[in-house]
């Protein structure tokens, strides 16, 4: 599936990322004009992040490290395929080591050894031929955070590096470009969206109301309710109430049910 080795690959990468993170080729090429795009963007890429560098430029060093642990997690099945499992978990690692060697910042080197470790992710949130659902986006942006845009242009830049000259013919070059985009503006209104909307209840609130105590239980129930209102699932305090009420049945039916 790739045109160049890994070596290559993982060369052409930080070129690939400089394409489709440059609003004029993007509106001006013709295998770009499918790369997503967000007004956000515009002055985004162009900030300076860390150790003086924008943050194109640790985006564009997460490229370049991005596949490295490849020959370490390299398997060759008995059928011939080559896989290489683990190398963005593994990579993430070696990467951090890396960058904490040569005297990047905190700051800098979590970026790129999160953008490694998930680098995989966006694609592998697509169930089939459906997108991504909304809770699954909320929980991308929710784990990633900071480093959640970075990461889907670096899934960019590895798919357009993977192909490499064959990008012109690639007929799933332009899904990919959906999916990514799908996953951008979903995540971008969505982060929009819980800016300007409270939260539905605090710990307070949930310990007077129904008789939780600080504890585990307690911002498990909140996270969950969290999720529930960045993926649209639940609007008011009352549904909150409700889905808390739900979560603490079944788990003392799980205590009961341990105990038994």
């Amino acid at each position: 599936e790739h045109y160049w080795n890994v070596f290559y690959h993982c060369v052409e990468a930080p070129g690939a990322l400089e394409q489709v993170t440059d609003k004029a080729a993007i509106a001006a090429g013709e295998v770009l004009a499918c790369v997503p795009w967000h007004s956000s963007l515009d002055t985004y890429f162009d900030e300076e992040f860390s150790d003086g560098h924008t943050r194109r430029t640790i985006i564009k060093l997460g490229c370049l490290l991005h596949d490295i642990s490849k020959p370490a997690t390299k398997t060759v099945e008995p059928t011939g395929r080559i896989r290489f499992i683990g190398h963005d978990a593994q990579g993430g690692e070696v990467s951090d080591a890396i960058l904490r060697r040569l005297r990047f910042s905190s700051r800098a080197t979590h970026l790129v050894s999160t953008m490694i470790r998930h680098h995989l992710r966006p694609t592998q949130m697509r169930q089939g031929v459906e997108m991504p659902t909304q809770r699954a986006v909320y929980r991308y942006f929710r784990d990633l955070e900071s480093a959640a845009v970075d990461t889907l242009y670096l899934n960019l830049a590895d798919y357009m590096s993977a192909k490499g000259p064959k990008i012109v013919d690639a007929q799933d070059w332009e899904g990919h470009c959906r999916l990514i985009g799908h996953i951008l503006h979903e995540g971008l209104r969505d982060r929009d969206d819980l800016r300007s909307k409270p939260r539905l209840v605090d710990g307070h609130l949930l310990m007077k109301t129904l008789g939780l105590r600080p504890g585990p239980e307690l911002g498990r129930i909140l996270e969950a309710i969290e999720e529930a209102q960045g993926a649209g699932e639940i609007t008011t305090r009352e549904e909150a109430f409700a889905l808390a009420s739900r979560l603490m049945k079944d788990s003392s039916a799980g205590d009961s049910g341990t105990s038994a």
